[in-house]
């Protein structure tokens, strides 16, 4: 597997790589992985029975936007690759990135004459800013083009993702597998434990109280949340919860002053579970979305979902696990919030629901049977 970086690095690409590449070698799949080497880190380590190996890099940490941090540059990578290809020989190279590798690894990977796979972790960009959006089109109409053409299989991590990204002419080599949750840490809460979560974080017990997670960018549509939010709570005793990073952090922080919003910058991983768990709903504002990781871990954790109907999330959320909501829209936001706090039962059937939808569909089980079964037919 190909990927800018893996362990000890943890965003969500090298998530799913660990997740499901632990559980492909029990199922008896040898897999190594290609990575930039982080300070501090070992040239080889064995990673959960996965054989990681990182080649010299510079990561760079700061980038001119909209290039997103951090970024490697590996100069020995081609060489890493053909060296790997010709010792160990291969059935497939995975790739889980097309924007970090250009021609150059392109050409290396033809060279060593070892297929490769390519898994979209993102969509076509939309509505994140107009020179992220112009950029990665373009790029997309170049280098990702090729990357798609020349792959042997694709997989896409939505329908929605499959359609708005690969061209028409390819799409009959595309197998979409979505992304997947540990059931196992996210998980509903028992009541004491939940009430004594909102005192942990100064959150009243008898008051509903709505979370959102994710970064603070215009893409993520914090401002309808917020809107909507400060519309309800000027006549009813209602709570946010804003776990999350990003340039907009401070911004919204300053704008919630004197209301009844608690957020938390930059979480540990090990507290989100908890953090879902203490809340009665989910907002899923976004305004662009090629899964939607964040509804499937609110849902595991047996709270209902409100969010855009856009993209993946529209293959998450069914009529009996939330409400699906226009893109933008404060008032549809605020009429869904009212909904679940005016119906308790429907609330509780909501969560019971989408916690069994989650386990059937997107548990780190079910992705890797998945991709188990697409590797087994290749």
């Amino acid at each position: 597997m190909l990927n800018p970086f893996f362990y000890p690095f943890n965003g969500g690409t090298e998530k799913y790589i660990l997740e499901t590449g632990k559980r492909l070698v029990e199922r008896g799949v040898k897999i190594s992985v290609i990575s930039s080497q982080l300070p501090k880190t070992k040239s080889f380590e064995i990673v959960d029975g996965i054989n990681s190996y990182h080649t010299p890099s510079v990561i760079l940490d700061k980038l001119i936007p909209p290039l997103p941090p951090p970024f490697p540059i590996s100069p020995m990578l081609g060489i890493d690759i053909l060296n790997f290809a010709r010792k160990e020989k291969p059935d497939y190279f995975h790739l889980h990135n097309r924007f970090a590798y250009q021609f150059g690894t392109h050409a290396i990977i033809k060279m060593s004459k070892i297929p490769f796979l390519l898994t979209l972790h993102n969509a076509l960009p939309k509505n994140i800013s107009k020179s992220t959006d112009f950029l990665g089109q373009m790029y997309d109409e170049i280098m990702g083009r090729k990357w798609m053409e020349d792959a042997e299989k694709i997989i896409a991590n939505s329908q929605y993702t499959l359609e708005s990204t690969v061209p028409e002419n390819l799409q009959h080599k595309c197998t979409v597998i979505h992304n997947g949750v540990d059931v196992q840490r996210f998980k509903p809460l028992k009541k004491e434990d939940k009430n004594k979560i909102r005192e942990e974080l100064k959150l009243p017990w008898d008051e509903p109280i709505i979370v959102y997670v994710g970064r603070f960018v215009q893409q993520k549509g914090i401002k309808y949340l917020f809107e909507s939010f400060k519309q309800l709570s000027k006549n009813r005793k209602i709570n946010l919860l804003m776990i999350g990073k990003g340039p907009e952090f401070e911004t919204y922080k300053k704008a919630s002053k004197n209301m009844k919003i608690k957020m938390i910058n930059n979480a540990p991983e090990n507290k989100l579970p908890l953090y879902f768990g203490c809340a009665d709903m989910c907002v899923v504002p976004s305004l662009w979305e090629p899964f939607g990781l964040v509804a499937a871990e609110a849902m595991a954790c047996g709270l209902p979902v409100i969010a855009s109907n856009v993209g993946g999330l529209k293959e998450i959320i069914e009529n009996d696990t939330g409400i699906l909501v226009e893109a933008g829209n404060s008032n549809e936001i605020s009429e869904g919030i009212l909904e679940l706090i005016r119906n308790e039962d429907k609330r509780k059937k909501m969560g019971i629901n989408g916690r069994k939808r989650v386990e059937k569909y997107f548990s780190w089980e079910t992705v890797t049977k998945n991709i188990y079964n697409f590797y087994m037919h290749l």
